[in-house]
């Protein structure tokens, strides 16, 4: 019985998929945000009640399109109460409750 359960247990650590495979796992937000700055050419301006020192895992297939890294970016942002307010080429990291109080400009059209 004890050799078939760690057969199994062999068996099951040999297909899981390894953290080395995984490009975003294993880090901190922190380094999720410069991944994200760097390979989407965006510029970050982190808000300082953000605690970047949070470790956060995003388990994908295999390496994100641009297309799609962006997204998971701001869910990712999002489950850690986070938001990325965008401006002007600029994207700001702040709590979400201090969304609503940050200045966000209003762009205004002619009537």
């Amino acid at each position: 019985m004890l050799r078939v359960f760690s057969t199994l247990v062999l068996f099951s650590l040999l297909c899981a998929p390894s953290y080395a495979d995984n490009p975003y796992g294993g880090m901190t937000l922190m380094q999720f945000i410069q991944h994200v700055g760097q390979r989407l050419d965006l510029t970050i301006a982190i808000g300082e009640r953000v605690r970047t020192n949070r470790p956060i895992t995003v388990f994908v297939d295999e390496k994100l399109p641009k297309s799609e890294l962006y997204d998971v970016f701001e869910t990712v942002l999002e489950m850690e109460n986070y938001v990325a307010i965008s401006h002007e080429g600029v994207v700001r990291i702040v709590r979400g409750r201090d969304a609503r109080s940050s200045p966000i400009p209003v762009i205004g059209g002619s009537n």
